[in-house]
């Protein structure tokens, strides 16, 4: 019987574990990933349509079979590859509070970028050139060098991007999207993103996962990337472009933004008795609720001379991200060396002004001015986060800020020792 006959009347299932068998024999460190996922076929999940593949953090795979039918068995390698690298790389659970289209698109060029370092086939979407560039036409930009950037650095780029020019070019990335990644929301229904940008939310799906679940399968994943990493660097045969992803995942290189942010999304915020938490009702013992009012938070900068500018844009960056992730923060940047020579308010109204911040080096540098304003000016605050390179007078200064201010100590790349900054505050290394 004529090859290509026999080829076209392979159901989805049997291309897909024929692209799992070829991939074995290629491409061994992507194939033992993939071996780990959960492969379901279906065309719903909850009232959520799946019209072409959906993943979730917990190794589920679905698909739809009329859309993979479609596909050559070099497109499923592909897509198969595409889909458990989310997984790996965490994507779905980094998203924080970023828009989660935007943020999807941005993953899929990461990923995109490997997979055509790897010569595989994809489905048109999405997908960088050879030359790590993407071109958004709408917008007449060129996303560049995406394999020396992380998710969030391309985020960051392409939402100011988008918001001065009214988001237009978000739909025309959305569109080229072919997949969908599932979430559990704040509500514990799942909530998926849908190609099309709508967001559509989705019942039945599960309740959201814990802390501690999350921990655990990221705890298993980075086991299964481990013993994929050993299997591949044993034949020689490492993808192009993973090591920077592999080596921070690891070595426990936490991403400096990933916890800052985690840390500021954790804040306690202020009490009330007026309303019992529901946590309590089932221990029988009246708590009080939390009530998410307007919360200070202080940025220092220390404009010392070791200060990189890359480092400082950065760092705006991620403090402007989380100003606009809560909607119940107040935040007070201040530019100081001895003293404070610059005040802003953080607000959607000067983000670019903040992000064009320039610094000037030398002088010497002291933390006193930042708590004395914190005592003065803002006493109720509930979060000071310092840029630094830790050669300051921080030993003897933080003892005097309100014990209610929680303290996040950013180091620099040349700064002091962590360990001499620890007994001071959260110590977070850039």
């Amino acid at each position: 019987m004529d090859k290509k006959i026999m080829t076209d009347k392979l159901t989805a299932y049997d291309k897909i574990m024929r692209s799992k068998i070829q991939l074995q024999l290629t491409k061994p460190f992507f194939s033992y990933l993939i071996m780990n996922l959960k492969i379901i076929e279906t065309k719903k999940i909850g009232d959520m349509d799946i019209s072409t593949m959906a993943v979730d953090i917990k190794g589920n795979l679905y698909y739809n079979s009329e859309w993979v039918e479609k596909l050559t068995e070099k497109n499923i390698e592909g897509v198969l590859v595409h889909e458990v690298l989310h997984i790996v790389l965490m994507h779905i659970i980094r998203t924080g509070g970023r828009d989660k289209d935007l943020f999807n698109c941005v993953n899929d060029l990461i990923v995109n970028d490997i997979l055509v370092q790897e010569g595989f086939d994809l489905p048109e979407g999405l997908v960088p050139t050879s030359n790590h560039e993407y071109r958004i036409d709408e917008l007449d930009y060129t996303v560049e060098k995406i394999n020396e950037k992380l998710s969030e650095d391309i985020y960051e780029e392409l939402y100011r991007l988008l918001k001065k020019n009214n988001n237009k070019g978000q739909k025309g990335m959305n569109d080229k999207r072919f997949d969908i990644h599932i979430y559990a929301d704040e509500n514990g229904d799942s909530n998926g993103d849908s190609k099309d940008g709508k967001g559509k939310k989705s019942k039945g799906i599960g309740n959201k996962l814990s802390d501690v679940e999350i921990n655990k399968l990221e705890k298993i994943w980075k086991e299964r990337l481990a013993e994929a990493t050993l299997i591949a660097r044993q034949r020689g045969i490492l993808p192009l472009g993973m090591d920077r992803f592999i080596d921070g995942i690891l070595e426990g290189k936490v991403n400096w933004r990933h916890k800052l942010y985690n840390i500021t999304a954790e804040l306690p915020f202020d009490w009330s008795y007026q309303r019992q938490s529901k946590k309590s009702i089932a221990l029988g013992i009246y708590l009080p609720s939390t009530v998410k009012e307007k919360i200070d938070i202080v940025v220092s900068i220390d404009t010392s001379g070791s200060m990189g500018q890359e480092e400082l844009t950065q760092f705006l960056s991620e403090v402007c991200y989380i100003a606009r992730s809560f909607n119940n923060i107040e935040m007070d940047l201040l530019v100081c060396d001895a003293e404070i020579h610059q005040e802003y308010k953080i607000n959607n109204n000067n983000i670019n002004e903040i992000m064009g911040l320039k610094i000037g080096g030398g002088g010497g540098t002291s933390h006193k001015p930042i708590v004395d304003y914190i005592n003065d000016k803002k006493p109720s605050a509930k979060l000071l986060i310092a840029l630094t390179d830790g050669y300051s007078d921080i030993q003897t200064t933080f003892a005097e800020l309100p014990n209610n201010c929680h303290r996040i100590i950013v180091l620099c790349t040349n700064s002091a020792k962590e360990s001499e900054m620890e007994a001071y505050g959260e110590v977070i290394k850039m």
